[in-house]
């Protein structure tokens, strides 16, 4: 995984940690509105791309809080992201995270005021990990061992303490918590598999860290993922699998109440496929579904409130959105509603007046907070020259009222039974005929369990 994520860091030196933003070239966008729910573009300089909200917080002293980062165009060092906060929904950018690094990720608010990031510190590609205090500006470097190949830190709690991942040769992985303090040698998680690699992922503020650990299926002659609980004494607890698997999950997040989040694998080993999930308690997960015409779900964020927030695809090769191997992309609320998501309207959908979910182009949300009722994201506000979508930073005020809260099924479009004496039920079918067909696999080869593999580890 680490070694995906440093391919896409590009090396880029410059700028200044709390620096004032640059004069904006998209100010930010007045809202768009329907039934209560708002969607704001979120101010970002001239020259910026790729931009996205990845958490909302309210912060005593410094009001409503959003962080999130943009690609920002060097000439002279290609494209470099920035890690902001904007203080308020129609503040100007603000740059934060350490000065002179080459690229910066933005990961984690926490209501106390602290950020944590990834950042590229030097020409080599090299990678470390940090944490800051809005209050202050100080920065504190997350200690990394001499002899790790690299460290993936995503998480921090309101202290400061973090939780992560921290990588050797070839294969091995160590998860990783590191409290009271970040600049002190962490300490490492037990990892109950038979190879003894492990990824933290999350921590609360009671220190239970979430992750997984590689299991073997001997049936299967297989490695999986198996997610996992740690307490503050290092004690783990195996989370609950889907029915009919073994492990074969991806928890991202746990919240201070113990509930964790992520995706686990559903249905068949081979031809089944990998879907958004709530573990309530560790010996409980819920399956959140797929959106018809869909393969694919996950959570990438999760409210005290137990809001989980991410992406949805369904399948479509000929949509202007399509990924390259025909999937559409949609950033989805998850709230009280099991057997439903909010697909989240895109700025550019609620401009041009589009009502179909199915073109609502976004990106994984990460950022959710239930008190505010808001979503942050990427999501699309303008095709770019090259007819490419242009990502922006966007924020759901209302988000509970946001959208279409589309009904969710547990059977991926490739699953769905069709044949020449059934009436199509519905798109899934269709697509998934059609393919059948043309002579090629109803399951798409970018839907095999290997390939949501690599897709689950390039993201943040």
């Amino acid at each position: 995984m680490h070694k995906t994520f440093s391919t896409a860091l590009t090396l880029a030196l410059a700028g200044t940690a709390l620096a004032a933003a640059p004069s904006a070239g998209h100010p930010a966008a007045p809202p768009t509105s329907g039934d209560g729910c708002e969607v704001r573009v979120m101010a970002w300089p001239g020259g910026v791309d790729d931009g996205t909200v990845m958490d909302i917080e309210v912060v005593p002293g410094l009001g409503t809080v959003y962080y999130g980062s943009y690609l920002v165009d060097d000439p002279d060092r290609g494209m470099a992201r920035r890690a902001v906060v904007w203080y308020g929904l129609d503040a100007q950018p603000v740059r934060v995270g350490p000065a002179g690094t080459a690229y910066d990720i933005a990961l984690e608010l926490t209501p106390s005021g602290k950020i944590n990031g990834q950042s590229v510190v030097d020409e080599t590609g090299r990678e470390r990990a940090w944490v800051q205090d809005l209050r202050t500006g100080k920065v504190t470097w997350v200690d990394t061992p001499e002899d790790a190949s690299g460290i993936y830190v995503r998480r921090i709690n309101d202290r400061g303490e973090a939780a992560g991942t921290v990588f050797g040769e070839e294969n091995a992985k160590d998860a990783v918590v590191w409290w009271p303090r970040v600049d002190r040698p962490g300490r490492v998680l037990p990892a109950p598999g038979k190879f003894g690699y492990a990824m933290g992922w999350g921590i609360n503020n009671f220190r239970d860290v979430v992750g997984f650990f590689d299991h073997y299926v001997e049936q299967y002659d297989a490695i999986v993922t198996y997610g996992v609980t740690w307490d503050r004494h290092g004690s783990p607890t195996l989370l609950a699998s889907n029915p009919g698997n073994d492990g074969d999950s991806f928890p991202r997040v746990i919240n201070n109440a113990g509930q964790a989040a992520g995706g686990a694998w559903y249905g068949d080993f081979f031809e089944g496929h990998f879907e958004a999930a709530r573990w309530p308690s560790p010996d409980v997960i819920e399956p959140l579904g797929l959106l018809p015409g869909g393969g694919y779900s996950e959570v990438y964020g999760q409210s005290e409130g137990g809001w989980t927030v991410g992406l949805a695809d369904h399948f479509d090769p000929d949509s202007p959105g399509a990924l390259p191997w025909g999937a559409v992309d949609h950033s989805v609320l998850w709230t009280d509603d099991l057997g439903a998501a909010r697909v989240l309207p895109s700025p550019y959908a609620v401009e041009q007046g589009q009502d179909d979910w199915r073109d609502w182009f976004g990106g994984a949300a990460h950022g959710v907070n239930t008190g505010l009722d808001q979503v942050g994201t990427s999501s699309h506000d303008a095709w770019r020259d090259d007819g490419t979508i242009r990502f922006a930073p966007t924020v759901y005020v209302n988000a509970s009222q946001c959208g279409e809260l589309v009904p969710t099924s547990h059977t991926a479009f490739w699953e769905e039974p069709a044949d020449e004496g059934m009436a199509l039920s519905s798109l899934s079918s269709e697509v998934s005929t059609s393919r059948v067909a043309q002579g090629l696999p109803a399951q798409p080869r970018a839907y095999h369990r290997d390939a949501v593999r690599e897709r689950i580890a390039e993201l943040p």
